[in-house]
């Protein structure tokens, strides 16, 4: 008897252990086994600004997984370059970020070493173009400034402009219209006002920034549209120190300004180029006013008389201007000064400078500043030279406290004065202070050592004011591909001829100095030839060199 109770204990120990083993094997097949590999699909989509594409991952052999999902390594995403859901929906950023593309991950939970990836191409849309854009452009008698709202899908409304035109001038004129944007960012717009009906080609860049052209027969006008801050209303939204340029087609003019936040203006000079006669450290008093929406007045009095503008603040240290004077169409910008005292030795290094405007052929170039009073070396091309060989230059400078300086450049051919203002030790506004022409130009610090075509890799803004022998302006998109080669397309206007979109393609070269040459080759067999500096792999100076090129012309990576 005690032996068959011994069995049945055995026997229920064994029934135990068996139920123990059971429910411990039942339990492991309840979790996921290894995730070794995340497919993510599709692959590779194309995604319109401000709109969404779902995603799904997958891991083999368990349909059940879920994931972390990642934008550029950042779990869920973030403002630029878009966000994702916990679901996989991937809402675009309404501009293009960096590159054009984003990658997309899914990250296993079970397994975060097991993830998968997909990429997304964000193209252009209606969504790019939205919010309150400050707008400027001008010919040589007209001149216009405004802002306007775009919702996002088409539509801009609120629109309000100033007009300095050869019959009057018009202040806070209403308009309405619509604007289409292509998934490459280009696009068309039409502002309809009293005064009838504007059309517009444009090209949206890098940052919110748009160039474009008029193209109706109201005249040809080139310009630029930017997004205004939100924090930009009232007299306080102008203060500290400002370095500024204000050209028409026979003056230039660069100066300083201290504004005092409310509406007070000191330590202001000035100094002015009107075709050749050059009149230097002129001071001058001003007083200016801001209301809630950015939009500013400033009257300006000096040995000239009385002037009088209309300014819009486009963000914090940002200014666009346009006189508002009869028959004087001067416009311009103010930017903040980043620095309280300056010397010689902020400007050190080398730099990308141009000169155009006036009647004097455009001028690009480098120079290298030693930061003591001497520029030791440098080479510039000049528009229309027959063989596209670069001039030695050599010169000096001085720099005051405000930041104001003066340089004179020596070549084979002759002297040439400048005046600028830094506006930091990167960037210089300046004119020419010599009897040869009224032209403006920048200085821009190179921010890369060495070049190469390699550096140029990328979808870029061209944009270029009236060509001296066409009067066409230009606005278009290129493609740079890293290896010498160029396709795009560009629009061009002459004087209310209408324009239409033009096939091109073409090629360039680019030395380790940030000098180099570029070829357009449009539909029909047009050609233009350029040489350009990089002030860096994002910013190219060009001045052309035959009758179809523009004398300068700019390009701007657009991401």
């Amino acid at each position: 008897m005690r032996k068959l109770q011994t069995i049945g204990c055995l026997l229920a120990a064994a029934l135990l252990a068996g139920c123990i083993a059971n429910s411990s094997s039942s339990g492991s097949t309840s979790n996921p086994p290894p995730a070794s590999g995340v497919t993510v699909t599709p692959a590779d989509a194309k995604v319109a600004a401000g709109q969404t594409q779902q995603f799904k991952a997958s891991v083999s052999g368990n349909p059940n997984a879920a994931f972390v999902w990642q934008v550029n390594g950042v779990t869920g995403g973030k403002a630029g370059i878009g966000t994702i859901s916990t679901d996989g929906v991937y809402t675009a950023p309404t501009l293009p970020p960096t590159g054009g593309k984003v990658t997309v991950t899914a990250i296993a939970k079970s397994d975060s070493t097991a993830k998968g990836s997909a990429t997304a191409t964000i193209q252009y849309s209606n969504a790019s173009l939205q919010g309150t854009w400050v707008f400027t452009y001008r010919n040589e008698n007209l001149g216009v400034i405004g802002r306007f709202q775009a919702d996002g899908k088409g539509g801009i409304a609120a629109g309000s402009e100033d007009v300095n035109a050869p019959d009057g001038v018009f202040l806070k004129l209403p308009f309405d219209g619509n604007y289409t944007v292509a998934a490459d960012g280009t696009g068309e717009a039409v502002f309809v006002s009293a005064r009838g009906q504007a059309d517009f080609r444009f090209v949206i860049g890098a940052s919110g920034r748009a160039r474009f052209i008029r193209t109706d027969s109201g005249g040809a006008g080139a310009g630029d549209m930017l997004q205004q801050s939100a924090d930009v209303g009232g007299d306080a939204s102008v203060s500290g120190d400002y370095v500024f340029k204000l050209t028409d087609p026979r003056t230039a003019i660069v100066g300083r300004f201290t504004a005092d936040g409310a509406g007070g203006i000191a330590d202001a000079v000035q100094d002015r180029n009107t075709a050749g006669a050059v009149t230097t450290g002129i001071p001058f008093d001003a007083a200016y006013a801001v209301d809630d929406a950015g939009r500013g007045t400033m009257t300006l009095t000096n040995v000239f008389g009385t002037m009088h503008y209309v300014f819009y603040v486009v963000a914090p240290g940002t200014i666009r201007l346009l006189s508002v004077d009869p028959a004087q169409v001067r416009a311009g910008r103010a930017l903040a000064q980043t620095g309280t005292r300056f010397d010689d030795s902020d400007l050190t290094g080398d730099y990308a400078f141009y000169l155009a405007g006036g009647t004097g052929a455009a001028t690009a170039g480098l120079l290298h500043a030693d930061g003591a009073g001497n520029i030791d070396s440098g080479e510039f091309d000049s528009s229309g030279t027959a063989a596209v060989q670069p001039v030695a230059l050599t010169g000096a400078y001085a720099i005051d406290g405000t930041g104001r300086g003066t340089a004179r450049l020596f070549t084979p051919a002759g002297e040439t004065d400048l005046i600028f203002y830094l506006q930091s030790a990167d960037r210089a506004l300046t004119i020419e202070a010599d009897s040869a022409a009224a032209r403006d130009g920048q200085f821009l610090a190179q921010s890369d050592d060495t070049f190469s075509e390699s550096s140029l890799d990328g979808s870029f803004v061209l944009t270029s004011g009236a060509n001296a022998t066409t009067q066409q302006t230009v606005v278009g998109r290129i493609v740079l591909d890293g290896n010498g080669n160029i396709d795009g397309v560009e629009a061009a206007a002459a004087g209310g001829s209408g324009s239409t979109a033009i096939a091109l393609d073409g090629s360039y070269t680019l030395g380790k100095d940030g000098r180099g040459t570029l070829t357009l080759l449009t539909e029909g067999g047009g050609q233009q030839n350029f040489v350009f500096y990089a002030a860096s792999s994002k910013n190219l100076l060009l001045v052309g060199f035959n009758p179809a090129a523009s004398a300068f012309t700019r390009l701007r990576e657009r991401w």
